[in-house]
């Protein structure tokens, strides 16, 4: 006995699970009398520890030893399988004591006779468990010949390092090569008109192809660009900068002295105490660090692995280790991250290699992976911790050995770094895969997690065909990350895999758009424990997912045409996590308090019918996260919301309370939320439509709720005072929307008749918004206090909207304010405008904010009768950014007095305003005019010398741009829009000196003939050249356009399109985008031979009317075109009679009816044109979509 116990101490998870289900009563008592199976189990068991004690051992050797490596995966298919017969018991004994409690039915009948179904059930399993066994006995066989033994592979404590992950805040050893770098960006290093191309060598991949022709194509893209332009490109592979001619800046090895630091930093968390370690302790160290080669990643993992383990002698193991020899083959797969995975304890293995399911650079977020963890049975649960805690635990431990990393600002999100993900997907092996291009055919049957793109569904025509293999998949996701992709698996495909996947444990569809329905045979995924079916178009759940007794999480989150949840979801007595926010059901099912493991329940409607009682809730004191109640108008009687025991669920962090705001009985309202009180521990409260006069005393109690941070009052329309929130200690956030009936906002908002004067009102709060107050007329400053400033002093955002009857009354001094919003405030407005109109401003928008860059922002929209802004900007120095937006009335503004700093304006529908165009303003960036200032005929480019960005849209008086005839100093001017100004006519005589401009845009210029003159030398930078109705221009200037020009459009330019064989493309090398549309009369073919260049890539031809084929030479020497975009050629019927260019890898047609009913059937000459393109479109359908 004493063996047994040894060996099952050296059991994997796996095992451990195996056993502990087999110790279980449940399955005891269901094969009582079954003398045989009872036996057939036994033989099981003994042989799952033979094999067991060595996997420790195996899974070290598998690395170097190919033998090893088989026989392990062998064992690992052989103990899935044993796991999900062992399930199959449990859920089969699990099922049939629920249906004798529903029936009324003894247990002890259960237990004391087997039925017939029972009978053939057993049958059936008995068979199954001898096939298991011949396997295992073969395995246990096969571990002797290959020299496997038990007790081996030693390792580190398999306890959890209590330390929090390493901050990353510090750079090692990279200071020169930053420099290098930044000056390399910073210099002329360009060669003639060539942009530059800079190589990071050892580090990323955004380049890793080694074969010629792509990076002959790649060369060819990046010789495109305006001179002095720079792109980096990361590589890890030498031979891909050799065969690409770029500056390559090599990373080397870090130094000796960097590298120790690095290690010291996660290793001993740069403790000062052991700033200088035991001699013999720091030897090893620096014999370790040598084996890492200089590698930060290496360094960190190893570091990471070592940080809670001071015995020299295990350290000296992972020094000695025979991995450090193990060559590093095409995957990059670093010696130290495989001594990091072969040291972590085995729980954590299983969770780490899972994740190879994710792609590249995904972002994934902690919550939900965890679960997916504890659907697939990573995670058991202890006395002490709930299977969450413990996924947490595992979660930050990953974190901690830089396994997962935090993906940048982003505090939701982590991911894996590419090399890391390399060695995830090595060790899950063929048991994991991402179903991706045409890779289906990799599928193994011992796969058991899948996961795929939407996106990449459209390369498989019978995705279900491909999935034959891999019956016994546990996960199956779709790892979308935007909300209605636009591919979907369909609703057809996926109940076809339902009948087949039937031993699914994660299932995942979340943002699915066809799916619809659930299929009646989803009850038969007896294993199923992750459900998420988020953001579907699903309208009902079927019955039979009652059935799923294993089931611990279902995700509905955005189901909104999602009316009903099955009436026998109590059944479902593992549920833990319940989302079914934002969806369209109007009651929850009886006997939902049943439900005892429930951890997370987002929503709980009350209904007036048969629905559940919001007495359900009473015993589910163990959710935790956010619960919204709503619909609260329907308890009855009131007193029964005590029943709902908020006060203690003490896990609860976000609280929702919602009346529908139509009743009128404002005592038994009050009563309800009097009784709702939650626990002192809540961090954010949101109550919505409530209809009682006062709110209860424990609103607002700031001793209650002294950890509440977030306080959302809404269309709470009889209320007539507000609880004193300033006395709320931790409150950071408070909303006040739709309260009517507050007239006055005073010293009971403060807390100040209360509690103490000597109490800082709102010392926390960052974020304050009133809207829709429609009946608040004052708002009274906190009297008791020396100064204004005691009263807000972290507040950095004040939002008033549609707040008519407010009159003065602003907080006069607030020190941390960024952003200041007021809208739909007339009488606010009018006194901080000083206005001494009659008509009062109406639903005029100011709002004042710093921006994130630390520029100061002024919005001023809607603002028809002001006329004048100088109440605003004489107290707002500094400023900018200035937005005026539909200010009819206003005629001007001091440009050169408070606004002098201003670095961009926008004006839009104020066309009695005047922009002063004779004063010199040194500081604008960016001027964007739209429907504004008619004055304005002449615009004087001098006077802004540091203007970057114009658009002039439908200024309907401008005439010219100007600059002084013998002005030869450059414009530093980038972009220049001009749309919709009809009377438009001329650039500046002589040219623009605009060295800079990359992008011009002329659109519906009516009285425009002729773009700049001598644009091919002045304009040497223009990448982007776009001209639209513009019908009386006939070419373009002498000399051609510039050389360096990229993307060149004419969209309906008569007179121009009819002297294309002039405009000289053939000579721009440069041009990689061309587009053309018009109804041009007489083009039956199109390109001509010579007109286009020939490293053209995309080529777009628009509604040529009469146009009936594509010539044939005007196409033979476009050799890069990847793109060929036809739409409205209605005429058009033959492709060129060579065919199209081999590199061609997309056409899209719509409107060619001729072509299209040409190619229907994907036959004849026409199509055999075309048939090599892998991705054909078809008046916006596809028809071809190959990998190729």
């Amino acid at each position: 006995m004493a063996e047994v116990a040894v060996l099952k101490a050296l059991l994997s998870p796996l095992a451990k699970l195996f056993f502990d289900k087999m110790a279980s009563g449940e399955l005891m008592d269901f094969f009582r009398g079954r003398k045989s199976t009872a036996k057939l189990l036994k033989q099981l068991e003994i042989e799952l520890l033979s094999v067991s004690a060595v996997l420790e051992d195996a899974e070290d050797k598998q690395v170097t030893h190919p033998d090893v490596k088989k026989w392990f995966n062998e064992l690992k298919d052989a103990m899935y399988d044993a796991e999900d017969l062992l399930d199959k018991i449990a859920t089969e004994a699990l099922g049939r004591m629920l249906d004798a409690e529903l029936q009324g039915t003894a247990i002890t009948k259960v237990r004391n006779g087997i039925s017939t179904s029972v009978n053939l059930f057993v049958k059936g399993i008995d068979s199954e468990i001898k096939e298991l066994l011949e396997t295992l006995e073969f395995l246990a066989k096969q571990k002797d010949i290959i020299g496997l033994r038990a007790g081996v592979g030693e390792k580190l404590p398999k306890s959890l390092p209590t330390t929090s992950p390493v901050e990353e805040s510090s750079v090692f050893g990279r200071d020169n090569d930053r420099e290098m770098i930044i000056n390399l960006l910073l210099s002329d290093c360009g060669r003639g008109n060539e942009m530059s191309v800079i190589a990071i060598v050892g580090m990323g991949d955004d380049v890793w192809t080694e074969n010629p022709v792509h990076q002959k194509f790649l060369n060819e893209l990046l010789r495109y660009g305006v001179r002095g332009s720079k792109i980096i490109i990361t590589t890890r592979n030498e031979s891909v900068v050799a065969a690409m001619h770029v500056i390559a800046i090599h990373l080397d090895e870090l130094s000796e002295e960097s590298c120790w630091s690095l290690f010291r930093k996660h290793a001993f968390h740069d403790d000062t105490s052991i700033t200088t370690p035991h001699p013999e302790l720091e030897e090893l160290c620096q014999n370790i660090v040598k084996k890492c080669q200089g590698l930060p990643l290496a360094i960190k993992a190893i570091g990471d692995l070592l940080r809670s383990e001071r015995d020299i002698k295990k350290w000296d193991k992972i020094l000695k280790s025979e991995l450090w020899d193990f060559p590093i083959d095409k995957t990059y797969i670093l010696p130290a991250l495989r001594l990091s995975y072969m040291y972590l304890p085995s729980h954590l293995k299983r969770c780490f290699s899972y994740c190879s399911i994710f792609p590249k650079d995904y972002g994934f977020e902690k919550d939900q992976l965890v679960l997916m963890w504890m659907g697939e049975g990573f995670l058991h649960q202890s006395n002490i911790e709930t299977m969450e805690e413990i996924g947490d635990r595992y979660f930050l431990a990953l974190v901690s050995r830089s396994l997962f990393q935090q993906s940048g600002d982003d505090k939701l999100h982590f991911r894996m770094h590419d090399l890391v993900h390399d060695l995830a997907k090595s060790v899950a092996g063929q048991f994991s895969f991402m179903l991706e291009g045409h890779s289906s055919h990799e599928l193994v049957k011992r796969t058991r997690h899948l996961s795929f793109s939407c996106a990449s569904l459209g390369k498989f025509e019978k995705i279900d065909e491909s999935l034959y293999q891999a019956k016994q998949l546990r996960t199956f996701v779709a790892l979308d990350s935007s909300s209605w992709a636009s591919e979907a698996l369909r609703e057809d495909v996926f109940h076809n895999l339902i009948q087949r996947l039937r031993c699914l444990r994660v299932l995942s569809l979340s943002n699915n758009r066809d799916i619809t329905n659930l299929p009646n045979s989803i009850g038969e995924i007896k294993h199923l424990r992750y459900l998420d079916f988020s953001f579907t178009r699903i309208k009902r759940l079927p019955d039979s997912i009652c059935k799923l007794h294993n089931l611990q999480t279902l995700k509905l989150l955005g189901c909104g045409y999602l009316v009903a949840l099955p009436r026998d979801l109590w059944r479902l007595i593992h549920l833990r996590h319940l989302d079914i926010a934002e969806t369209g059901i109007k009651e929850m099912p009886t006997k939902l308090g049943s439900l005892k493991c429930l951890q997370t329940l987002t929503a709980f409607i009350i209904s007036k019918g048969n629905g559940s009682s919001i007495r359900e809730l009473r015993n589910l004191n163990d959710i935790r996260g956010t619960l919204s109640l709503l619909q609260l108008q329907n308890v009855v009687p009131p007193k029964d919301a005590k029943n709902a025991g908020l006060e203690d669920k003490k896990y609860l962090e976000m609280l929702v309370l919602e009346w529908d705001g139509t009743t009128q009985r404002s005592h038994s309202e009050r009563t309800v939320l009097e009784h709702l009180r939650p626990h002192t521990s809540l961090k954010s409260l949101s109550i919505k439509g409530y209809g009682g006069g006062i709110f209860p005393d424990w609103v607002g109690d700031y001793q209650s709720f002294c950890n509440i941070t977030s306080l959302h009052l809404r269309e709470c329309k009889c209320i007539r005072s507000l609880p004193p929130f300033g006395q709320l200690c931790s409150l950071k956030e408070l909303s006040i929307v739709g309260l009517d009936g507050i007239v006055t906002v005073g010293r009971e908002f403060y807390g100040s008749s209360t509690v103490s004067n000597s109490i800082q009102p709102f010392k926390c709060l960052e974020v304050l918004r009133f809207e829709k107050m429609l009946g608040w007329e004052e708002w009274l400053s906190f009297s008791s206090a020396e100064n204004e400033g005691e009263t807000f002093p972290h507040l950095k955002e004040l939002c008033i909207k549609n707040c008519p009857k407010l009159k003065e009354g602003l907080p006069i001094h607030i020190p941390s304010l960024a952003k200041l919003e007021i809208d739909s405030c007339p009488k606010l407005v009018a006194s901080l405008l000083r206005s001494k109109s009659e008509e009062m401003p109406k639903d005029v928008r100011i709002l004042l904010q710093e921006l994130p860059n630390g520029r100061r922002k002024l919005e001023v929209k809607r603002a028809n009768e002001v006329a004048s802004l100088n109440g605003i900007l004489d107290s707002n120095n500094g400023l900018q950014e200035l937005e005026i937006d539909q200010c009819s009335s206003l005629m001007s503004f001091p440009w050169g007095g408070g606004t002098s700093s201003e670095k961009s304006v926008r004006i839009s529908e104020s066309r009695n305003l005047e922009l002063p165009v004779d004063t010199n303003s040194s500081s604008l960036e960016t001027l964007w005019l739209w429907d504004s200032c008619d004055s304005l005929r002449s615009f004087p480019l001098e006077l802004f010398p540091k203007l970057q960005h114009l658009t002039f849209y439908d200024c309907r008086n401008l005439e010219c741009l100007a600059v002084p005839e013998h002005d030869d100093r450059d414009l530093v001017i980038s972009n220049i829009h001009i749309r919709y100004c009809n009377k438009f006519a001329s650039f500046p005589k002589g040219g623009l000196r605009a060295p800079n401009l990359t992008s011009l845009d002329v659109n519906r210029c009516k009285s425009l003939t002729l773009l700049p003159d001598k644009m091919h030398l002045l304009l040497p930078s223009l990448l982007t050249l776009r001209i639209a109705y513009c019908p009386q221009m006939e070419s373009f200037p002498e000399g051609g356009l510039p050389s360096n020009l990229n993307s060149l459009a004419i969209w309906r330019c008569e007179k121009l399109t009819a002297n294309r064989m002039g405009w000289g493309l053939q000579n721009l090398s440069s041009l990689t985008t061309f587009e053309i549309s018009g109804e041009s009369e007489g083009v039956k073919s199109f390109p001509e031979a010579g007109l286009l260049p020939t490293g053209l890539i995309d080529l777009r031809i628009n509604h040529f009317r009469d146009l009936k084929s594509l010539d044939k030479n005007g196409f033979q020497h476009l050799t890069f075109l990847g793109n060929l975009y036809i739409d409205g050629c209605k005429e058009l019927e033959q492709m060129p009679e060579k065919g199209l260019p081999a590199s061609l890898s997309s056409l899209e047609i719509h409107g060619c009816p001729l072509l299209k009913k040409q190619w229907k059937r994907k036959r004849g000459k026409e199509w055999l044109k075309i048939a090599h393109v892998p991705n054909i479109k078809i008046d916006w359908e596809s028809i071809q979509n190959l990998n190729v």
